[in-house]
């Protein structure tokens, strides 16, 4: 049994604080990663234990790395070198916000996850579901395959991951990762994580490229898959969407679980701009049937954005009854436009689409400006977690 950061972790891999490794990447290829959190402001004695959760959402991922990139910027950093994964001891993310969960506590550069999203968009999701009658044959044309490209998303994560495991992303960089996934044979929701606590060394030898693609394994876009290391015999596995699309209480209840008795706890809690259903498409007479919930993948897109709002609402009216001194930060979303709702869905790539969740992510960072007038406001808290980002060492650039 090793401490790393604070943590007891199972053994799964080598490495003390400040070494730096080279972890094995696909195609023989190599990455430097370093293990950050020994020479990290977080890890100073009466710190806060700070935890990010991401929220999933399909390609409005892209809105979440644009926000997190431009308050970053808005704190004096560089999204290509800050390694903002060191401000945090605990991640956690579903779906694609499994993929930006992993790749933060990684210490790849949220610059890098903003210009994936631009670069690879159209080849993860190639086909968006259309509205109208075009929905009729699209639904058609997938009723036996997944209308996403997993081999693009793999190849994604491929590059961003290699064959890096949830344990050796622990071993090297200090930082708990937890990933929610559903087990579709067993209809449970399961936590993939990497061996941070005695509770948590099920996953371990898991790959971080196939966690990230179990959480994001949405109905209708991906398809289920097995992982036989993931720790249950005969397991499909599937979108922790469906069960956390907001992990904020998977979060909570982890950070209780693995945060010192003393120390305070902070959530930074980051949606993907949830997206309201077009007054023209309630009001039209016959859009109140089938046609209106398979159009446009609306039932998971709302079902997602109202189980998301409905778990941070409920993490809300926990926190007060806790006895731990317990913080939950929740950034503030701007009210999206029906003509944003109608190009920003969980998997149109389209330019306009990408202009909308621009806009959107820069009106979301002047709602979450760093004004510290007021030193215990939610937005100082911001601030002072930036801060830890910004001032840690730098990531290297290739």
């Amino acid at each position: 049994m090793t401490k790393i950061n604070g943590f007891s972790a199972a053994p799964a891999g080598t490495g003390a604080a400040g070494l730096e490794y080279s972890l094995p990447m696909a195609g023989g290829a190599s990455t430097e990663i370093t293990q950050r959190h020994a020479e990290s402001p977080t890890a100073a004695v009466g710190a806060p234990f700070r935890v990010l959760a991401l929220d999933g959402g399909g390609i409005r991922g892209f809105f979440t790395a644009r926000l997190l990139e431009g308050l970053i910027e808005h704190a004096g950093g560089d999204p290509r070198q800050t390694d903002f994964g060191a401000a945090f001891k605990l991640i956690v993310g579903t779906s694609i916000g499994a993929l930006l969960a992993a790749a933060i506590a990684a210490g790849i550069p949220l610059g890098r996850l903003a210009s994936l999203f631009r670069e690879q968009g159209v080849a993860i999701f190639p086909r968006p579901a259309p509205f109208g009658w075009r929905n009729l044959a699209w639904c058609a044309w997938h009723w036996r395959r997944p209308s996403a490209d997993a081999r693009a998303l793999r190849g994604v994560l491929d590059s961003l991951f290699g064959t890096t495991t949830l344990g050796q992303l622990f071993a090297t960089r200090g930082v708990a990762l937890c990933v929610p996934a559903t087990d579709l044979r067993g209809a449970r929701g399961h936590v993939l994580a990497t061996p941070h606590r005695a509770a948590r060394t099920a996953s371990s030898e898991l790959a971080l490229v196939d966690a990230c693609m179990a959480s994001c394994a949405a109905p209708m876009l991906l398809p289920p898959l097995r992982l036989p290391a993931a720790g249950i015999e005969g397991a499909y596995w599937c979108d922790g969407g469906l069960w956390a699309t907001s992990p904020v209480l998977v979060a909570l209840a982890e950070a209780l679980a693995i945060a010192p008795p003393e120390c305070p706890i902070e959530i930074l809690s980051v949606g993907t701009c949830a997206m309201p259903v077009p007054a023209a498409v309630i009001a039209r007479p016959p859009g109140r049937g089938i046609g209106l919930w398979i159009r446009g993948l609306r039932a998971v897109q709302v079902t997602g954005d109202a189980q998301a709002e409905g778990a941070v609402d409920l993490a809300r009216r926990l926190v007060p009854e806790l006895r731990r001194n317990v913080r939950l930060i929740r950034l503030r979303e701007p009210d999206p436009t029906d003509e944003d709702a109608a190009e920003v869905r969980l998997d149109n790539c389209s330019p306009r689409a990408f202009a909308a969740m621009e806009r959107l992510a820069l009106a979301a960072v002047a709602l979450n400006g760093l004004d510290t007038g007021d030193p215990t406001s939610d937005r100082a808290c911001v601030a002072a977690c930036l801060r830890a980002a910004v001032e840690a060492k730098p990531l290297k650039t290739h």
